[in-house]
């Protein structure tokens, strides 16, 4: 039982380090994106 407690344990921090590392990165797509975007405008205004 302890053996499993500790497997569930460590999954469940894998899994929660994963959501965070995935979430840091849709952040940085999405800034990325939006400078790329303000570029392009700006461009077309010019």
């Amino acid at each position: 039982m302890t053996v499993l407690t500790a497997i569930v344990v460590r999954l469940d921090g894998s899994h929660t380090s994963l959501l965070q590392k995935l979430h840091a990165t849709h952040t940085q797509i999405v800034r990325m994106n939006n400078r790329i975007n303000a570029l392009e405008n700006s461009s077309l205004a010019h």
